[in-house]
C-alpha cells in the first residue's frame, strides 16, 4: 500500500514537471519519492537540478548530501552539507546530517563537534538531543549521553505544560 502511494506521488511529480520543470518543491519532492523507492541514482539528478536551479535552498543540499551519503560518496556528501550551512547557518538539519556523515566517515571528535553546533542553535529539540546523546555514547561518554537524553525528556516535559485544551462550545 505504502509503495503504490510513492509510485503514485512520483507520477503526479513527473506529471507536474511536464508542466513547469524549474518548479523547485517537485523536484525535491519526487527527489525524496525516489529515495523512498529505493531508487537514490533518481533521486540525485533531482536535487541536483533543484539546487542549480534555486542556489538558494538550502534544504536541496542537505537532501542531496544526504543521498550522497547513501550511496558511500561522502566527500561530495560532506561539500553539499557545507554549502547548505553557508546559506543557513542555523539549519538543524544540515547540522545533523553532517553529524551523521562524519560519524560514518569515523571522525566522531568532528562529529560530536558538528553536533554540538547543532544543539546550540537548537537549544530546545529534543530530536537532537537525543541525537547527541547517541555521539556522546559512541565516544564513552555515557554520564554526558545520559545529561543530553535527560535534557531531551524535559523538552518534552516542557511542551507538555503549554499545551491548552479548549473546552468545547
Amino acid at each position: 500500500m505504502k509503495r503504490e502511494k510513492t509510485e503514485a506521488a512520483v507520477a503526479a511529480y513527473e506529471a507536474a514537471l511536464k508542466i513547469d520543470p524549474d518548479y523547485t518543491d517537485d523536484l525535491l519532492n519526487l527527489g525524496v519519492a525516489y529515495v523512498k523507492m529505493g531508487k537514490p541514482d533518481l533521486a540525485i539528478p533531482k536535487f541536483e537540478e533543484s539546487a542549480r536551479i534555486d542556489p538558494n535552498r538550502a534544504d536541496a543540499e542537505n537532501n542531496l548530501a544526504s543521498t550522497l551519503a547513501s550511496v558511500g560518496r561522502m566527500d561530495e556528501a560532506v561539500d553539499h552539507l557545507h554549502k547548505a550551512l553557508a546559506l543557513t547557518p542555523d539549519y538543524g538539519e544540515a547540522h545533523a546530517t553532517l553529524g551523521k556523515v562524519l560519524g560514518l566517515q569515523g571522525k566522531l571528535p568532528r562529529r560530536l563537534t558538528s553536533s554540538s553546533r547543532r544543539w546550540q542553535s537548537i537549544p530546545d529539540s529534543t530530536v537532537t538531543r537525543n541525537n547527541f546523546g547517541l555521539v556522546l555514547a559512541e565516544l564513552g561518554q555515557f554520564d554526558r549521553a545520559i545529561d543530553q537524553y535527560r535534557a531531551g525528556l524535559c523538552s518534552i516535559r516542557e511542551m507538555r505544560k503549554s499545551v491548552i485544551i479548549w473546552p468545547s462550545p
